[in-house]
């Protein structure tokens, strides 16, 4: 992270781990209410990281599909390294790219039946039971 002139804190900097700490630990000393800061990496356009007042941070990429501002957060900075997260924004910057939206992956959810079968699938050939499990399963709780 470049010096810092006067208490000012940079947005714009080469994310490495040693400036991500920097930042996140001059962000916690600003002595001004503040909900969160923004910290913006200088190599890839649209990769963020969020800082909270409580030490919190996260990965986040920002973009517009369907003309509306949206973001996708990755994970925490403790528990994410830098190298996985900045993969993480670019496949979803190629996914966007392709027209794909990354947040219809979200919205698919398994059904009951889906459940079912992979359940069903791990108990094959392992209990005599089976075949009372696959009985009771589609004529009990399986809609028909």
């Amino acid at each position: 992270m470049p010096h810092q002139n006067q208490g000012v804190i940079p947005t714009q900097f080469r994310f490495t781990k040693t400036a991500i700490q920097q930042a996140i630990s001059a962000a916690q000393l600003r002595t001004d209410a503040w909900k969160q800061m923004e910290f913006c990496d200088t190599e890839l356009p649209n990769f963020r990281l969020l800082v909270f007042p409580t030490g919190k941070a996260s990965y986040v990429t920002r973009y517009r599909q369907n003309k509306r501002r949206t973001s996708t957060v990755h994970g925490d900075y403790r528990v994410l390294h830098l190298e996985n997260a900045r993969e993480l924004h670019r496949r979803l910057m190629f996914d966007l790219a392709l027209g794909k939206d990354p947040k219809e992956a979200k919205k698919a959810k398994a059904t009951f039946a889906d459940v079912v079968e992979v359940f069903l699938k791990g108990r094959e050939g392992k209990l005599r039971s089976y075949a009372d499990d696959v009985q009771k399963f589609t004529k009990r709780l399986l809609p028909t």
